[in-house]
């Protein structure tokens, strides 16, 4: 991901990427049943706490969490949450040492197993936001200022087989002016390599993407 902060006259960009895939992958329209999501998430100048849902039991869950380090371009270290260490953690997930009124971008995704684990619902989110100054004040900045989303849709004639990719401001209209996002998609299929771009201005509310599957 990568970004610059409007307060310097410059473009918001956010990069998504995101880990393989797992072999099988099934969303449908109840995905919010059977697949953690993400509540809330809570942020303070030096760390950020996501709350989730716990949907079914963990033994047959995974849940990753990335976080992105916009200003210098750094991922780091990274969350890969299964057995024990989830039972701990699942439905809150506190990130920590982060650096006060500063750009980080969220990528999040569950799986939950079903059938011995020949069906695997998936679910992944991505979040741009801010942290607080030092002194705790910061107005709004700790919220996320867009969400970049994966679904797939059997409404309206589109196949199950189509990946729908959406990008939303959160930020109010009027917090935005003068400012876009831009998300560069990285597709891998059958060992080859595509690239994507969706653009969203500060006067559109959301765009989405159908990547269609031949």
């Amino acid at each position: 991901m990568s970004q610059t902060i409007s307060d310097e006259e410059q473009e918001l960009q956010l990069f998504s990427s995101s880990p393989p895939p797992s072999p099988i992958v099934n969303i449908n329209n109840k995905v919010n049943e059977l697949v953690d999501q993400i509540e809330t998430i809570d942020v303070s100048s030096n760390q950020i706490i996501i709350i989730t849902t716990r949907q079914e039991p963990p033994d047959m869950a995974r849940v990753a969490i990335q976080i992105v380090d916009i200003e210098n371009g750094e991922v780091l270290p990274h969350m890969n949450l299964t057995g024990i260490l989830l039972l701990l953690t699942r439905g809150k997930y506190t990130i920590n040492w982060l650096q006060p009124n500063h750009w980080y971008g969220v990528y999040f995704r569950a799986e939950q197993r079903y059938g011995g684990g020949t069906a695997i619902y998936a679910n992944e989110e991505f979040y741009l936001l801010k942290t607080k100054k030092a002194e705790g004040i910061n107005g709004e900045g700790g919220k996320p200022i867009i969400s970049f989303r994966s679904s797939r849709n059997q409404e309206n004639g589109h196949s199950l087989e189509n990946l729908i990719l959406t990008i939303k401001w959160e930020q109010p209209k009027e917090e935005r002016q003068n400012l876009d996002a831009l998300a560069n998609i990285t597709l891998f299929c059958n060992n080859q390599i595509n690239y994507k771009q969706l653009k969203l201005n500060g006067k559109e509310e959301n765009k989405s993407l159908e990547i269609y599957v031949i």
